[in-house]
C-alpha cells in the first residue's frame, strides 16, 4: 500500500504548518482539510476547533487557501506513521507545526482485538442474512474538471466516506450534475459531456467541465453578454469554444430547409454549404439548437 506524506503550507509566508499522510490523491486530501475546517461547527458541533482548523479558516477569510505539497511516498500504513512522526518531531519547533494538537504522537491506527473483530464479523453476517445490507449498490466514479477518472469506490456509501459528505449530497449532485468541491461524480465510469457545461480548446484539444456558466465566465474572464454570444455563435475565445467538444467531421448528415432535403457526406461539407462553423452544426445534431439559417436536422 502506497501512502503519500504531504505538508500544508501558508501561501503568504511560504512556511510549512502541517504534516500529514493519506492514501488518497493529495488534492482530494486538501479539499477534505478545507471542507472540514470551513464546516467544522456543522460536522463537529461539540468538538472545539483545532489550531489547524482555525489557521485554515483565517486563510479562507482572506480569500486564499492553504497549499499542499507531496513530500514523499511510503510503502505501508504503519511505516508511513513512523516516518510521519519523525518529520513532525524534526520540524515541529522550526516551523511551529500545528500537529501538536491534532496528531503525530498518537497510535498509527485504531487497535482492534480478536474478540472485537469476531463480533463485527458476526454482526455483518447477520445483517447480510437479513438483507439489511445492500449487496448490489452501484459503484461511484470520480472525475476531475478535465473529465479524467481519478478515483472509484465500490459503493455510494463508501463514496460518502471518501468525499466526507452525506448520501443526500451524493444523490443531489448525481441528479444535478454539479461537482463536489471540483470533483464530478457518476455511477458510470465515463462522463457524458452532454449533461455538463464545458469548454473545448481547439488547439490543445483539452476539455474543462464546470458546474455553472458563472464558473465559465470567471475562467474565461468574460461578461454574461459575451458568454451568451459565444455560446450561440460557437466562436473561439483564446482558443476555447463554449459547450462544444471535438466533432466527428466525417459523420453523414441530412438537413431540411423549406421542405427540401440536403444530404452531405460530412459535417464539414454541410457547414461549408450553410456558411457556419462546424461546432454550430455539431450542436444542431446534439439538439442544443433548433435550426441554423432555417436549416433543420433531418436525421441524427
Amino acid at each position: 500500500m502506497k501512502v503519500n506524506i504531504y505538508c500544508l503550507y501558508d501561501p503568504l509566508e511560504c512556511k510549512i504548518r502541517y504534516v500529514g499522510r493519506t492514501r488518497k490523491p493529495i488534492q482530494i486530501r486538501l479539499i477534505e482539510h478545507i471542507s472540514k475546517s470551513k464546516y467544522h461547527s456543522i460536522y463537529f458541533p461539540e468538538k472545539p476547533a483545532s489550531h489547524k482548523v482555525n489557521w485554515i479558516n483565517k486563510l479562507l477569510e482572506k480569500g486564499i487557501q492553504p497549499k499542499i505539497r507531496k513530500l514523499t511516498e511510503i510503502d505501508g500504513w504503519k511505516e508511513s506513521h513512523v516516518f510521519e512522526k519523525q518529520l513532525i518531531d524534526k520540524y515541529k519547533e522550526k516551523y511551529n507545526l500545528l500537529n501538536s494538537q491534532d496528531r503525530g504522537s498518537g497510535p498509527e491506527s485504531k487497535i482492534v482485538n480478536d474478540s472485537t473483530k469476531l463480533k463485527i464479523s458476526n454482526t455483518l453476517k447477520e445483517k447480510h442474512k437479513n438483507n439489511e445490507i445492500r449487496k448490489n449498490e452501484k459503484k461511484l466514479f470520480m472525475f476531475n474538471d478535465k473529465g479524467e477518472l481519478i478515483h472509484e469506490e465500490k459503493s455510494i456509501t463508501l463514496g460518502c466516506i471518501y468525499l466526507n459528505v452525506s448520501k443526500r449530497t451524493i444523490q443531489s449532485k448525481l441528479k444535478s450534475k454539479k461537482s463536489i468541491n471540483g470533483i464530478f461524480i457518476s455511477t458510470s465510469n465515463k462522463l457524458n459531456l452532454d449533461d455538463y457545461l464545458y469548454i473545448f480548446n481547439y488547439c490543445s484539444k483539452e476539455i474543462k467541465i464546470f458546474s455553472t456558466f458563472l464558473e465559465i465566465m470567471n475562467y474565461l474572464n468574460i461578461s454574461e453578454h459575451s458568454y451568451k454570444k459565444l455560446n450561440n455563435n460557437k466562436k473561439l475565445i483564446n482558443g476555447w469554444i463554449i459547450n462544444s467538444s471535438k466533432p466527428n467531421l466525417k459523420k453523414k448528415i441530412t438537413l431540411e430547409k423549406d421542405g427540401i432535403d440536403y444530404s452531405f457526406d460530412s459535417i464539414k461539407e454541410a457547414a461549408n454549404h450553410i456558411g457556419c462553423v462546424v461546432y454550430a452544426l455539431y450542436d444542431l445534431i446534439k439538439g442544443r439548437t433548433n435550426k441554423i439559417y432555417n436549416y433543420k436536422i433531418k436525421n441524427q
